[in-house]
């Protein structure tokens, strides 16, 4: 075993370690290069300029770990019978780590979801901005109203075996915000909403429409229904006998919160009066005369045939 590892040292010292550092100064180079090109190029958005730089970080990785493998695979071969009680206990020590390796396997393989995402894993919920083999780092965002909390979320991969991943951004760069509206116990005033509702929502799903032609072809090609993204609402109560409005409808990912609002202004916006019979009333008490004032004089008889011819 001694004189084994002794051959080891001889033969890493003359090719392996040389090896080695050219393999790493060869790769850095190489991502300095093409990370310095991404970053230039202008016409490239900041989303599709995070997704290729982190692309090409853990493509570094692999090559680097393939290279290693390739290097070194000869000199340790000797040793694999005699360090396999030292394999079994790596395995065993290392078990969190073969677990985050696995996740990020299961999510390579089933494309769940990629870096600039929203997605939801577990009790987290963020936008994806980096990923490697061990973990995956989120912007954490506000479930009631999906604003950055200021705050970044890193979860290990092995969060992808035992828990669903909720993918916001199947849409991108749509997504189908759902929100809820509640209001007082009062029918007829929930009616009243329900009619504001209804307009609104119509009016909103025509525009919608008009200026992102692209949303109806887009639900095609990801196989989807119609009827589940046209925007609706349902009416309901709460366990505390509240009305409750749940609101559904598509927009564009970072324009929900205005699309939000503007729903809400338009629900409780004051109602418009009718100013067409305040002015008729208005201009017919100006022609009648102030009780202040003197009727005009009656026109003599002459006068009056005269005015009438």
């Amino acid at each position: 075993m001694l004189e084994s590892f002794k051959s080891l040292i001889d033969i890493a010292s003359t090719r392996g370690v040389p090896a080695t550092v050219t393999l790493l100064i060869a790769l850095a180079l190489l991502r300095w290069v093409i990370h310095r090109q991404i970053k230039r190029n202008n016409s490239l958005s900041e989303d599709f300029k995070l997704r290729w730089s982190n692309i090409l970080k853990n493509s570094t990785y692999l090559i680097l770990i393939i290279g290693l493998i390739l290097i070194w695979a000869p000199q340790i071969q000797t040793f694999a019978l005699s360090l396999t009680a030292f394999a079994v206990a790596i395995v065993i020590a290392t078990k969190e780590l073969i677990l985050c390796v696995s996740g990020t396997l299961l999510r390579a393989g089933n494309r769940q979801f990629a870096v600039g995402d929203i997605i939801e894993a577990g009790d987290y919920l963020g936008y994806v901005v980096d990923q490697n083999l061990i973990t995956t780092t989120l912007k954490e965002l506000n479930r009631d109203f999906y604003s950055s909390t200021g705050k970044t979320v890193v979860i290990p991969n092995s969060l992808y075996l035992s828990s669903a991943i909720k993918n916001h951004s199947v849409l991108r760069p749509y997504v189908i915000h759902s929100f809820c509206i509640t209001t007082e116990p009062d029918f007829q005033r929930s009616y009243e909403y329900s009619l504001r509702m209804k307009e609104a929502l119509d009016k909103y799903w025509s525009e919608f429409q008009k200026e992102n032609k692209d949303f109806i072809p887009l639900i095609r090609s990801r196989r989807l229904i119609l009827q589940d993204v046209i925007p609706k609402f349902r009416f309901t109560t709460t366990d505390v006998a509240k009305h409750k409005f749940v609101v559904t409808l598509p927009c564009r990912a970072d324009a929900r919160l205005q699309q939000e609002q503007m729903i809400n202004m338009l629900l409780f916006a004051p109602p418009v009066e009718n100013n067409e019979e305040t002015s008729q009333e208005t201009v017919q008490t100006e022609a009648l005369p102030s009780p202040d004032q003197q009727a005009p004089e009656t026109l003599p008889d002459a006068a009056l045939v005269r005015t009438t011819i």
